[in-house]
């Protein structure tokens, strides 16, 4: 299954100079939900694994919230740092969640997938940052190995990970592997590295036999998505 987000929704809402989609139309009071690709996918209509899953949130949220999906600069060559590469998605992602915050929501959470989740950190840890307010923080594989503080003020975060996710560490020469880690571990560690607010509830998940993008062979993303739901809706 692969939606296109084509034939479905309002493009360019905002009337940006990039291109943005959203679910349905635009209407004050509702509840919006920003979604942030990972570094393999620039653009909405990329063939991906985390575009797939935000098709099904789109599908499967997209009548009771207003999903935001958006077009990331792609990079000029494979030499571009990470670090600008986030810095540039980062300052895309901050003109759109300025640009939904016109339009009077009631809430807004954000979703990132492993970079999509850097992206979204890199502005939650500015210091400008603290005049947000966000329902959910919803972090796929997201991996720090250092602390970071959150100005924004976020009702809750959940860190959602594939059980079959392990990441192995490698000599400086790359070519040995020195370790191997599982997802229970740099989970807990990312977990113990975010300093939100006292009041910011925190949540880790990890489901069996799932990969980075949360994808079952058998199950696709269900799991995922129902957890996603329940967490969504619980305190309507």
């Amino acid at each position: 299954m692969n939606l296109s987000v084509k034939n479905k929704g309002i493009e360019n809402p905002f009337d940006l100079d990039f291109q943005v989609y959203t679910s349905q139309e635009i209407a004050e009071e509702k509840s919006w939900i920003i979604c942030v690709q990972s570094g393999k996918t620039s653009m909405i209509t990329d063939q991906t694994k985390d575009n797939l899953m935000f098709d099904y949130i789109d599908e499967q949220l997209g009548e009771e919230v207003i999903v935001v999906r958006l077009d990331f600069p792609e990079k000029d060559n494979d030499q571009v740092s990470l670090e600008n590469d986030v810095e540039n998605r980062a300052e895309r992602l901050a003109i759109v969640i300025d640009a939904v915050l016109t339009k009077n929501p009631s809430d807004i959470s954000l979703i990132g997938v492993s970079l999509g989740s850097i992206t979204i950190l890199k502005i939650l840890m500015q210091s400008w940052a603290v005049h947000y307010k966000f329902k959910h923080c919803y972090f796929v594989s997201l991996v720090l190995e250092y602390p970071v503080n959150i100005y924004a003020s976020i009702d809750s975060i959940t860190l959602f990970y594939g059980g079959d996710d392990y990441i192995a560490y490698v000599e400086s020469e790359g070519k040995n592997v020195q370790n191997v880690v599982q997802p229970d571990v740099y989970g807990e560690l990312t977990n113990s590295f975010l300093n939100s607010r006292p009041n910011t509830d925190k949540k880790l998940l990890i489901f069996e036999k799932h990969n980075h993008y949360l994808w079952h062979s058998d199950q696709k993303f269900n799991a995922f998505l129902n957890e996603l739901k329940n967490l969504n809706f619980e305190n309507k």
